[in-house]
């Protein structure tokens, strides 16, 4: 597996032409399909953090967001979206989180790192939408532990 594509992979478990990964991690809405997911920094190779411009740290997290449209096969291709959301701890401090595009050949998927304190449990309220397609909202929760 390429180190470039090792986060699509390792985050989303799919290609850029693929199939849906678990149910968990995904969102449909109409032909689109927004996947996500959330790890710590540290989970990364110091290579691949540097490749992407990511800070590893015990007390930082990488959201992934991919789009993909379903094709009329069954499997999946990424667009481009515009997306945005928060990040908010359970005593309600929120981070807009900076989300930037990243490329690689036909795979496309967009990126924010978040700075944590401690063990601290994060909901994720993130918009995405597709040119051409409706907006999906993606919520969900969940906790981290410096390593």
């Amino acid at each position: 597996m390429r180190p470039c594509l090792l986060i699509a992979f390792c985050v989303l478990g799919a290609g850029a032409a693929a199939q849906a990964p678990a149910p968990s991690n995904r969102i449909e809405a109409g032909d689109h399909v927004v996947y996500y997911n959330a790890l710590p920094t540290t989970w990364l190779t110091p290579e691949v953090a540097r490749r992407y411009g990511v800070r590893r740290s015990a007390n930082r997290v990488l959201l992934n967001i991919a789009v993909h449209r379903r094709r009329d096969d069954g499997l999946t291709e990424a667009v481009t979206a515009e997306v945005t959301g928060t990040a908010t701890n359970l005593v309600g401090q929120r981070s807009v989180l900076e989300l930037r595009e990243v490329r690689e050949g036909a795979a496309v998927y967009y990126l924010a790192e978040i700075g944590f304190d401690g063990r601290e449990t994060l909901r994720f309220d993130v918009q995405a939408r597709a040119h051409g397609g409706p907006p999906v909202q993606v919520r969900f929760s969940q906790s981290f532990f410096p390593d």
